[in-house]
């Protein structure tokens, strides 16, 4: 049970997505550990009978700067702009939809309880961190503008969530972003028939969420 109960834990970015399939590179071998795709692939997989629609998805570990100097290492989850899919839904305070402001996060539970070890406000108050407060990741400064609750993944740090295109300020030029490509499938389609036709169509590993929890 101890066993079982630990491998649960690592599928706690599928979980938290809520994504009917996923997509990803044929060779990934670990959730946490994503092999970025072409830009092209998402027109691609969007082509595809059966799919109903699909949208990018940003994952990866960042150091979130200290007011000590030190860092905290997080996951960075970048979702769709306009659909917001791919974020939790389930708020404890703020809102998703304030994701769409400018330079501003979204953070779980487990962020709060991380970021707030070392943590000064700007008047010199040790305290939790809070809604309104800013956190620098990569050189650059993004407001937290709502506290989600998520599955706490077994290792990588909490999840701090932001937008598909802010996503990409923290990542170097020319390096690719998408880590995997979210779908649904059109009203009177099965799931796993749709990814198979994508698997066929475009090379691509598609699982649905059971199917890729497992693997």
């Amino acid at each position: 049970s101890v066993f079982c109960g630990l491998m649960s834990w690592t599928d706690a970015i599928i979980r938290n997505s809520r994504t009917e399939i996923w997509v990803m590179d044929t060779y990934l071998e670990q959730v946490q550990l994503p092999r970025p795709m072409r830009a092209i692939e998402l027109d691609r997989v969007r082509s595809v009978e059966g799919v109903a629609w699909a949208v990018p998805f940003f994952h990866k570990v960042v150091p979130v700067k200290q007011p000590d100097g030190g860092y905290k290492m997080v996951q960075l989850i970048g979702v769709d702009d306009v659909t917001l899919i791919g974020a939790p839904r389930e708020m404890v305070e703020g809102k998703l939809e304030d994701l769409r402001l400018p330079d501003t996060v979204v953070i779980d539970e487990y962020a709060v309880e991380r970021l707030s070890e070392e943590y000064v406000s700007p008047e010199g108050e040790a305290r939790e961190v809070r809604v309104g407060d800013w956190v620098e990741i990569q050189d650059y400064f993004f407001q937290i503008v709502g506290i989600c609750k998520a599955i706490r993944p077994i290792y990588g740090g909490p999840f701090i969530y932001t937008t598909y295109k802010r996503s990409q300020k923290v990542m170097p030029a020319g390096v690719r972003t998408l880590s995997y490509i979210l779908v649904g499938t059109q009203e009177g389609a099965e799931s796993t028939a749709v990814a198979r036709r994508i698997r066929n169509d475009t090379g691509l590993l598609a699982l649905d969420q059971a199917s890729f929890s497992w693997k």
